[in-house]
């Protein structure tokens, strides 16, 4: 009765209290709450962790109160279990917190129960919603299924798996890009790999390991496909890259030397910035100076400390008249 009364007091009294109340006390008397309260006690249920409560929230959510959906939502992220993935799924085309909650369940199964319902869903929003999930929950047992659909026709689908695949991969599991790059023309795709790789790389810690199945698949890639390889090795870095990056710097191919340095420009530490302070000043062509110069700008934007940065930026406020260059010179000093 406080938990219904209007006097503010008696309330907020009441409401401190709920943490003593027993879990079956809460769950029974439920029923007949206004849904205010409702909504208190099913965020108690979920506090506790109490998982026996799960049927009862799975029902909460077809609850017209949308305060009371949302706790229920809130508490399955706590207490759920495999019996959630699906209804969570579906709820979470159209409601963040539902995403949230599937993305939080922790239970023993979670991950094989949404990549099974991912392998039998034919709704391609559905499709990608746990694709985004399982990259948000870092499953590395979605690899095999990310691989496949990865491996199929450019859509929506394939464009998450490709970008879900940064988040699971491991240094072993970089052959596999190097598969995907192999068997595709779609340059769409291969921009997508292309951005895969570096955001998975930057999260490794052997680059060297990640560099490798890339490097030895060049030799059989064509066209953009090689190209994409190159610059993807620079934002790998690592000495074997590194290495690489060198070799086609030189290469009489434009197109190659393009993407090398395009590949320099994306390093991702600071161990190329001299090389890319004299690209800036004495590139071939003027386009490959700007690129070198933004590539050195990004890597003094690195620095924490000032007095690391400083020197950087002068150097390069003396190559530039450009704004955008300036601009983002002093944003950095």
């Amino acid at each position: 009765r406080a938990l219904e009364s209007k006097e503010p007091r008696f309330r907020n009294t009441a409401i401190g209290l709920l943490p003593l109340v027993p879990t079956d006390q809460l769950t029974s008397v439920r029923l007949g709450m206004s849904t205010r309260t409702q909504a208190l006690f099913i965020h108690e249920l979920g506090r506790r962790g109490a998982s026996d409560v799960q049927d009862m929230l799975i029902l909460a959510l077809g609850n017209d109160d949308e305060a009371v959906r949302l706790a229920s939502i809130q508490a399955l992220g706590q207490v759920g279990g495999t019996e959630s993935v699906q209804v969570l799924a579906a709820t979470a085309l159209t409601n963040p917190a539902a995403f949230d909650a599937l993305c939080r369940l922790n239970a023993e199964g979670i991950d094989e129960t949404i990549i099974q319902t991912l392998e039998n869903s034919e709704d391609d929003k559905l499709q990608v919603k746990l694709i985004e999930c399982l990259a948000a929950r870092q499953a590395k047992t979605a690899l095999p299924c990310f691989t496949g659909l990865a491996s199929n026709d450019w859509s929506r689908t394939s464009a998450a798996a490709i970008s879900g695949l940064a988040n699971v991969v491991s240094e072993d599991d970089f052959q596999t890009y190097a598969d995907l790059l192999l068997g595709t023309e779609n340059k769409k795709k291969i921009q997508a790999l292309e951005k895969s790789i570096a955001i998975g790389a930057q999260r490794l810690p052997d680059a060297d390991a990640c560099a490798l199945p890339l490097i030895s698949a060049y030799g059989k890639a064509k066209g953009e496909v090689q190209y994409a390889i190159i610059r993807a090795l620079g934002s790998i870095g690592g000495d074997a890259a590194k290495s690489m990056l060198s070799v086609s710097m030189e290469s009489p191919d434009p197109q190659i030397r393009d993407a090398a340095i395009r590949g320099l420009c994306n390093w991702p530490n600071t161990e190329v910035q001299e090389q890319l302070l004299e690209l800036a000043e004495n590139a071939d062509t003027e386009k490959h100076k700007v690129l070198a110069l933004r590539g050195y700008i990004r890597l003094a934007n690195t620095y924490s400390d000032e007095k690391d940065a400083l020197p950087m930026c002068k150097k390069a406020a003396a190559l530039t008249d450009r704004p955008e260059e300036l601009r983002s010179i002093i944003a950095c000093a």
